[in-house]
């Protein structure tokens, strides 16, 4: 189909700066739910909806990316590119009466899927281009090539009109693109170019995105607010016990976004021995938890740290109990 010629065209520009396959990073999915109305529908499993539609039909697509490692190649018009980021769509189509006619899904992390590419791209106004976008494309042997177009597409065509746009879309480009989250007013095209299943395109509008959490990292540790299990980690240089004594082991960051000494501060306090009316010594914790004693350990099975680095935390830790200085 001619309609695809650009996107393919587009995907292989990406291409020859390397195939694009998945790294070794842990995934950090976000899933991106566009909501609206299609007034322009061509499948051959649906013939009485054939072109202009006189009653629109409504959608809601799940777009999913994996921002564990966008790979970013820049684009030629003017938008940021990006690969190894889109990873499944799926799309359901609704009647006037609201009864699901259509189910579609593209899944790269299916098992009998070999990928061919992938591209998601968007374009910001205000920094880059008076067209504001967001695109998705996936290239895979089982499902061909599936583009989805919000705003302008500038890798494709359109059939109908673009018509109004009421709302800002990118409303941030870092660290990753971020989409408004609420009532938009943009463009809305998919098409599908199958070799062994129904091609289609439907075109209309978008009227809501929603997300699963916004790509923002408040911290700025490089975990993302919604995979983040800390939000204002303890950000010491180096592991200090007690607030006095320094394990001169580097305050390593965790994939959850927790840093080593959130990890010891999770660990719940033993409960003091209550102090004896009779006895002039005053009750005093004799040495760290359980808990406290087993982080370590923890950090080190993790591959955050290792065996001389878990030795001085081990030490610290006693050592910042037994001799902890009159403050």
């Amino acid at each position: 189909m001619k309609q695809f010629t650009q996107l393919i065209v587009a995907l292989l520009l990406f291409a020859v700066v390397g195939t694009m396959q998945p790294t070794a990073a842990q995934s950090i999915y976000r899933d991106t739910t566009i909501q609206g109305e299609l007034t322009y529908a061509v499948h051959p499993d649906f013939p009485e909806f054939v072109g202009t539609l006189e009653t629109p039909l409504t959608f809601t697509v799940v777009i999913t990316e994996d921002l564990a490692a966008p790979q970013s190649y820049g684009s030629p018009d003017g938008g940021e590119a990006y690969g190894n980021v889109t990873t499944a769509y799926e799309l359901r189509i609704y009647d006037e009466l609201g009864v699901e006619i259509l189910y579609d899904r593209v899944d790269i992390r299916d098992a009998d899927t070999s990928v061919i590419d992938t591209v998601a791209t968007y374009h910001d106004s205000q920094a880059q281009t008076a067209l504001e976008s967001a695109m998705w494309g996936i290239i895979a042997s089982k499902t061909g090539t599936t583009e989805y177009a919000l705003g302008y597409n500038f890798y494709g065509f359109r059939v109908t009109p673009f018509g109004a746009t009421t709302s800002p879309l990118v409303i941030a480009m870092t660290p990753f693109p971020e989409l408004f989250d609420g009532v938009i007013e943009h463009p809305f095209q998919v098409a599908a170019d199958r070799s062994n299943q129904p091609s289609f395109r439907f075109e209309g509008s978008a009227n809501y995105v929603s997300y699963n959490g916004p790509a923002v990292d408040s911290d700025g540790d490089g975990i993302f607010d919604y995979a983040d299990s800390c939000i204002a980690p303890l950000t010491s240089t180096t592991v200090i016990f007690r607030d006095w004594y320094d394990s001169e082991v580097i305050n390593y960051v965790d994939s959850s976004g927790c840093s080593i000494m959130d990890r010891y501060a999770a660990c719940a306090p033993e409960q003091q021995e209550a102090p004896s009316f009779f006895s002039a010594f005053q009750p005093r914790l004799s040495g760290p938890n359980y808990c406290e004693t087993q982080v370590s350990y923890q950090l080190n099975s993790e591959g955050l740290i290792d065996y001389m680095e878990a030795r001085m935390l081990r030490d610290a830790l006693y050592m910042s109990y037994r001799s902890q200085p009159n403050l």
